[in-house]
């Protein structure tokens, strides 16, 4: 016992001096990260308002964990757990002694089987003209149909994205999720989709993060007999209404990758615009809508473009393994307005040449940064109908492709609320801008069991 408590007492001076130490030689002003690629928590205001509200003690708390000693250091070891666990944010690396944490851990089953090196895609000579095959349709999952859905049908199952090579008749299993963690998130899309009118639509698209794709597309590169399975299809579709829509990449990049298209970037952790293009194109169809033709875009193509991974990781084999980075624009929008609370207000340009040099996917909008936590475009599309879209990076490029067929379209990524004097919540949106369809267009990172998730929750409802 006199052990156990000299050992608290020393952990509690440690983190006093950490605390200390960091109000003392901290800049305490809001900065960028670049490592994280957002701006983090400056200390804040103390006001009476604030410290009656709670506000400065949530506040104050974000400062320091933005700012704690070794948090690069932290970052790392959290993105390398994260390929595994589906951890994204330091306060999920910070809290993996947490009960639920524990319990996920303790819920991973075998890590994969094959580890494969992957194949690096070489970039194509591009031209103006160039198409883009029409999409065939995917693998189709259907909910079973129940006014009331079973809250116990998916117990003790555990949802994998994977896939098979039935040569060997063996399942390698890419990814796995908490059954309990997409069944909430059902939920969410659930509360989502009562806030649209009746004709009204609410889409989920399902991201595979480009490093936990990267076995399948080895798979299918090097000629194996590869079945796409995405099982959370299944599970999202049995507890959403029927304006709720699922769609996957994952089984809709099956048929591309088998021909050897470039469905994700090998530089950077995102999709690239081709891939982006399909998921739009296949939603479009799934909606009844006929989807804007690959060559009515205005296309510029840019080579070489190294993205967030050489970053990261400067190495040779990036630098000689570039990607080419597609840049779509059209003439129906060219800008966007970026709100962040009162008179902060700032109209900008939807594709932005400058971008930096070692980042350039944030050529669309100029990263999600200038997106969140609220953005609008008004287009001269004329549809008489309007769109949100939640989003986090992924949904740049997407968002984009969006703009024939609605004439507002608002984009909110919620991890950048903080960053905002107003707070801005869903059901406002929907309501202030007449809201017909909303789109959820978030990797997998940030989906399932994650912040991401707890955001949306947050700001479903002005309270």
């Amino acid at each position: 016992m006199k052990t156990e408590k000299i050992v608290t007492i020393i952990c509690v001076i440690i983190m006093f001096a950490i605390g200390i130490g960091t109000l003392a030689t901290d800049n305490k002003n809001e900065m960028f990260s670049s490592e994280e690629n957002r701006m983090l928590k400056g200390i804040p205001q103390l006001s009476l308002d604030n410290i009656v509200s709670g506000d400065f003690s949530s506040d104050f708390e974000k400062y320091m964990i933005d700012r704690i000693p070794l948090r690069k250091q932290i970052i790392n070891i959290q993105n390398n757990i994260s390929q595994s666990m589906s951890i994204v944010t330091l306060d999920d690396a910070m809290n993996l002694i947490d009960t639920e944490s524990t319990q996920q851990m303790e819920n991973l089953e075998e890590e994969l089987t094959v580890i494969v090196t992957p194949t690096p895609h070489k970039p194509t000579n591009f031209n103006e003209n160039t198409a883009i095959p029409e999409i065939i349709s995917t693998l189709e999952i259907q909910a079973e149909s129940t006014a009331t859905p079973d809250a116990n049908k998916f117990n003790n199952r555990h949802k994998r994205i994977g896939f098979t090579q039935s040569t060997a008749d063996t399942i390698t299993n890419m990814v796995y999720y908490n059954t309990s963690d997409v069944v909430d998130y059902a939920n969410t899309l659930r509360n989502l989709s009562s806030m649209l009118p009746s004709d009204g639509n609410l889409v989920h698209i399902n991201v595979l993060e480009s490093k936990k794709a990267r076995p399948m597309i080895s798979a299918i590169g090097e000629g194996n007999d590869v079945t796409i399975i995405d099982e959370t299809v299944e599970v999202l579709e049995y507890y959403t209404p029927d304006n709720a829509f699922i769609i996957s990449s994952t089984l809709i990049f099956e048929e591309p990758l088998e021909s050897n298209e470039q469905m994700y970037f090998f530089t950077d952790p995102h999709w690239s615009v081709e891939g982006a293009y399909y998921v739009y194109s296949e939603t479009m169809h799934t909606l009844g809508i006929t989807p804007y033709k690959w060559d009515n875009y205005n296309i510029t193509y840019e080579y070489p473009f190294r993205g967030a991974y050489y970053k990261k990781a400067q190495t040779n084999y990036y630098v000689e393994n570039p990607d080419t980075l597609t840049i779509l624009s059209l003439p129906q929008a060219d800008s966007f307005t970026h709100y962040l609370g009162e008179d902060n207000i700032e109209t900008l340009p939807i594709i932005k040449n400058d971008a930096v040099d070692d980042d350039r996917y944030r050529v669309y909008f100029n990263g999600p940064q200038f997106v969140g936590p609220l953005s609008t475009i008004e287009t001269t599309s004329d549809t008489k109908r309007n769109a949100l879209v939640i989003l986090d990076s992924y949904g740049l490029s997407f968002s984009t492709m969006l703009i024939p067929h609605y004439d507002t379209i608002c984009l909110m990524d919620l991890r950048y609320m903080y960053k905002s004097t107003d707070k801005y919540y869903i059901s406002d949106i929907v309501s202030k801008y007449e809201v017909d369809d909303i789109y959820v267009v978030v990797g997998d990172l940030n989906t399932y069991g994650t912040f991401y998730h707890t955001l949306i929750n947050q700001y479903l409802y002005n309270q």
